[in-house]
């Protein structure tokens, strides 16, 4: 929410989100995460260091967690609920691509290493509770030999968000640019 390079409302609702080591069912939440398809294979230093940069969301059936056409990207690990991958043609007909529930993920990083608009959308099928990882743009994983100093100059200052350095600006109508 803090730098985003699509054109947003400033004043849509967003749910809100907590990070998962300030969360307050935190070790229920890990627990939960250590068994999903991708971070169970983790060793536990490596979920250690993934743990503070997850923001736990709780989103409405129906509300849209990626938005078709978007660059701003993260991968969602699915605690609880189910979400489906959509596609949306120019005539407004929706095709669904596949689901994902509890103890699965859903991103679209194929489009985020390419660099390209996300080719479908994401929705909530139920209520569902996520943990989000966000994916930024131009991204890098790590700077070399420095993975903390990595963590505590792009990671930390904006909680659940990238530092990315650029700049921005609100117009009178409310929108980000």
């Amino acid at each position: 929410p803090h730098e985003r390079t699509a054109l947003m409302r400033v004043n849509s609702p967003s749910p809100p989100m907590t990070l998962l080591a300030n969360h307050p069912e935190r070790d229920d939440i890990a627990a939960q995460l250590r068994k999903n398809i991708v971070l169970r294979r983790l060793a536990p230093a490596a979920f250690g260091k993934l743990e503070p940069l997850l923001s736990i969301i709780d989103y409405r059936k129906g509300d849209v967690l990626l938005t078709q056409g978007a660059h701003d990207m993260e991968q969602y690990f699915v605690i609880d609920g189910v979400l489906k991958r959509v596609v949306s043609s120019p005539e407004g007909k929706e095709m669904i691509l596949r689901f994902a529930k509890e103890d699965d993920m859903d991103t679209s990083y194929a489009a985020w290493r390419l660099r390209t608009p996300a080719p479908y959308s994401i929705r909530a099928v139920t209520k569902v509770r996520v943990a989000k990882l966000p994916l930024p743009p131009g991204s890098f994983p790590t700077l070399w030999n420095a993975d903390q100093r990595y963590v505590d100059g792009y990671m930390r200052e904006y909680p659940g968000c990238y530092k990315t350095g650029d700049a921005g600006f609100i117009d009178q109508d409310g929108y980000v640019f």
